[in-house]
């Protein structure tokens, strides 16, 4: 990203009224534990690897869709 990197992005989604919720995947291309931890830490909903697979990616959107069906029947 031209303007701000991944852990950036993530910080400003979080702190801006009226998006600060949305589901957050976090792209990356390191593996370490400690940036997928730091992606977590600012908020990241779940994270992929790249490359990642399809089913890598149906994964992460099957997540997300867990999680909105549990906010909207708790």
């Amino acid at each position: 990203m031209p303007e701000m990197n991944g852990f950036q992005f993530i910080h400003t989604v979080r702190k801006t009224s009226g998006i600060s919720t949305i589901p957050i995947i976090f792209l990356t291309t390191h593996s370490d534990r400690t940036v997928i931890d730091q992606a977590f830490s600012l908020g990241a909903t779940t994270t992929l690897v790249k490359p990642y697979s399809l089913e890598n990616l149906k994964t992460a959107l099957d997540l997300l869709d867990l999680i909105g069906a549990q906010k909207r029947n708790p």
